[in-house]
């Protein structure tokens, strides 16, 4: 498995996530449309990195890492959403806030954990997988093309509109960005 350092992938998502409005928009589609946020970023790599993902390519990447998803990710999520509700503030099991906000850190921590061991399986698989390799190289107009396709290709298995030109996940990584 892909040392996490040196999985550009890994590297990638941790720089566009970090971008204004971007957490905003993945976890607009995680919550409202069901997507996977790795896989919404996997999209983005791909494109980012001259690659084209077909449908048939991305359903077997959905699959290879729907248990771990499922098992690992979800369940933390759903542990560390429950302790910032408002159901857990009368709970007797948590009685001070600072015990309860190292719990959300903590579980914070492992829960990007899990995603990086989602990214890794993800990476892996790409890198092992010479069908998925078509390449284009290009300005960062070829970038962002391939990036929506990309995205469009995964958002139209949910159901969802094609993703707007002004979207966030379209920004290369190369240009400045500002937090409006």
């Amino acid at each position: 498995m892909s040392d996490n350092q040196r999985n550009p992938f890994w590297q990638y998502s941790l720089a566009l996530y970090g971008r204004p409005k971007v957490a905003e928009c993945c976890l607009s589609y995680q919550d409202n449309d069901g997507a996977n946020v790795n896989l919404l970023l996997f999209c983005c790599w791909l494109g980012f990195s001259g690659h084209r993902i077909e449908p048939e390519a991305l359903e077997q990447a959905r699959s290879l890492i729907e248990a771990w998803d499922l098992q690992a990710v979800q369940k933390l999520r759903a542990i560390r959403r429950f302790l910032v509700s408002s159901q857990c503030t009368s709970s007797e099991m948590v009685k001070s806030d600072v015990v309860k906000g190292e719990m959300i850190q903590s579980l914070q921590q492992v829960e990007l954990m899990a995603e990086q061991v989602v990214q890794n399986i993800l990476y892996d698989w790409w890198l092992g997988e010479s069908f998925c390799h078509s390449h284009e190289h290009g300005a960062a107009l070829q970038t962002e093309r391939l990036q929506a396709e990309n995205l469009n290709t995964y958002l139209d298995t949910l159901g969802c509109q094609p993703i707007p030109t002004d979207s966030p996940l379209l920004c290369p990584l190369d240009e400045p960005q500002t937090s409006t």
